[in-house]
């Protein structure tokens, strides 16, 4: 469809990335239009918890050959506990294992120890999870364990004459993570060093113990991001960082690099751990189809450099106002990807509380395979333990997160609002929200939860599409559809036969690796810890 100019118009309102006012006695927003240039940029709403809000720009995130594996050692477990002598655990054999850069010593019964390598390429988790879930790295049966305890990731460092790796620690769990007998704070990192100890227990004298010892490799030499890739063409700016294509120099593999600039943050320093954040949320999931993957961090004098998944088909944003609107098939197989890969998310306990079809990517515009990018915002929720930040962008924020700060309290819920705007978007090519639609500013109509179906956009948006957008627009968080509940809808069951189609279209097993995604994890839950 060619693009009219009521479409045209529709762009410049579909475009509004406006900076969320965190100031809660001034709750305005102001409208930046989008430059329609390859290099446009776009600002949205900082999470207020760590800073002022400033403007930030969505990062054009793509395609990456993603990085990652360990290899376990055989040999076997003798006894457990603090008393041990460390040389019954297992020893590093650090000559015939020269790519390790470290060596997790478990000091646990019946389980392994693990080198940690890194080769480029490997298809497998970035980072190094600990756990009692199936999907775990170092995988520990015990009850007092949580599915995803902590996790364990890597920054090459390179800063004057010093280069080697840096391994990082954040707890995920409900229960708590010790380094060395003092516990991490929530959603802080650590910088582990030799010989430290991890414990996924507070054991008192005598109690069986679940300690596990990190140890560096001495001979491990780490490399600077530009002698392991070479950058190309701009692919997007942002306020803090610029998006490349880049070139891994072994095997000419295509990457994204993400490079932020350390000296635009020197007047905000409150600023950058949300984006080193990024990087701990992206090193703890294991590959998923409609994720973006990170292959590595380097973290130098100048810059740090994020190296992601190179995505070639653009955002989901520009093929919407190119088109006008999506057909409702195109639509339902984006929203199939879309649902299962916030399904995957969510079960971690991952919010990415920005979504917007400027986040989404297109892997291929003939298939429209998706891939959600951008987890700048994201957190990981603890428990039942709601958010209270104000952050994302105002077009498809969710009213829970526009309430004053007295009743602010929010979760998992917020992404399936964001969602619902954007299936309102792709189905009739304009936002359900807009101070053009209503005398009322937008705030109050999304507060509100009011829009209407006008007429000629949403004339072909049948009865059971727009049951699931009211559904999904549901101003109570409590009542609205959960991503599972949201594939189950009859709208998404309409044309299944032309999904698997579709599926087949991006590979033959495509279909098989979503449905995959939607069975259910084991609900059981962790048990809570005695101190």
């Amino acid at each position: 469809m060619a693009t009219t100019p009521q479409f045209k118009q529709l762009a410049s309102s579909l475009s509004q990335f406006q900076v969320m006012e965190s100031n809660e006695t001034n709750h305005g927003s102001t409208a930046t239009p989008l430059d329609r240039k390859r290099t446009k940029q776009g600002s949205s709403g900082h999470d207020d918890e760590d800073h002022e809000d400033e403007a930030r720009g969505p990062s054009k995130l793509t395609r990456t050959e993603r990085t990652t594996t360990a290899e376990s050692s055989s040999s076997s477990r003798r006894s457990s506990g603090s008393d041990t002598p460390a040389a019954d655990y297992d020893q590093p054999d650090w000559t015939n294992n020269p790519k390790a850069f470290g060596f997790i010593q478990s000091q646990v019964p019946g389980v392994p120890s693990k080198y940690l390598v890194r080769e480029p390429g490997d298809k497998s988790r970035t980072g190094y999870l600990f756990g009692r879930g199936d999907a775990s790295d170092i995988y520990v049966d015990n009850r007092e364990v949580s599915r995803r305890h902590c996790i364990l990731y890597t920054e090459h460092v390179a800063d004057g004459e010093y280069r080697g790796v840096k391994i990082f620690i954040e707890d995920l769990s409900n229960n708590g993570t010790w380094v060395d007998r003092l516990p991490l704070e929530r959603h802080q990192r650590r910088c582990l060093a030799s010989g430290e100890t991890i414990s996924l227990k507070y054991a008192r004298r005598g109690e069986p113990t679940l300690n596990f010892r990190f140890l560096v490799s001495p001979n491990f030499m780490a490399r600077t991001f530009h002698e392991e890739y070479k950058l190309g063409e701009v692919l997007g700016r942002g306020n803090f960082a610029t998006v490349y294509f880049a070139l891994r120099k072994t095997d000419k593999a295509k990457v994204a690099a993400k490079v932020i600039s350390k000296s635009k943050f020197e007047k905000r320093p409150k600023m950058l751990p949300s984006i080193i954040h990024e990087t701990c949320i992206l090193m703890s999931l294991e590959p998923h189809a409609c994720v973006v993957q990170i292959e590595r961090v380097f973290n130098e004098s100048k810059y740090i450099y994020l190296v992601l998944e190179y995505v070639a088909g653009g955002e989901l944003f520009d093929y919407v106002v190119e088109h006008g609107h999506l057909s409702s098939t195109e639509t339902r197989f984006v929203f199939l990807q879309l649902f299962t890969a916030i399904q995957f998310l969510h079960k971690r306990n991952i919010v990415h509380r920005d979504l917007k079809p400027e986040n989404v990517l297109l892997a291929d515009k003939n298939t429209l395979q998706i891939k959600i990018s951008d987890f700048g915002l994201a957190k990981i929720q603890q428990g039942a333990d709601p958010f209270e930040s104000q952050c994302g962008t105002p077009n498809y924020v969710a009213p829970e997160i526009l309430r004053n700060v007295a009743h602010r309290a929010y979760g998992k819920e917020c992404d399936l609002w964001s969602v619902g705007v954007m299936l309102y978007i792709c189905l009739s090519g304009i936002p359900p929200f807009s101070d053009d639609h209503s005398p009322l500013p937008m705030r109050e109509q999304i507060l509100r939860g009011e829009y209407e179906y006008p007429s000629p956009y949403c004339d072909l948006i049948s009865a059971s599409a727009r049951d699931l957008i009211d559904r999904l627009l549901t101003v109570d968080p409590t009542k609205r559809l959960t991503a599972e509940e949201a594939l189950e809808h009859p709208w998404m069951k309409e044309e299944e036969d032309k999904l698997k189609d579709m599926c087949h279209a991006v590979s033959p097993d495509y279909y098989n690796q979503l449905s995959g995604v939607s069975e259910t994890l084991s609900l059981e839950m962790t048990q809570p810890q005695q101190y």
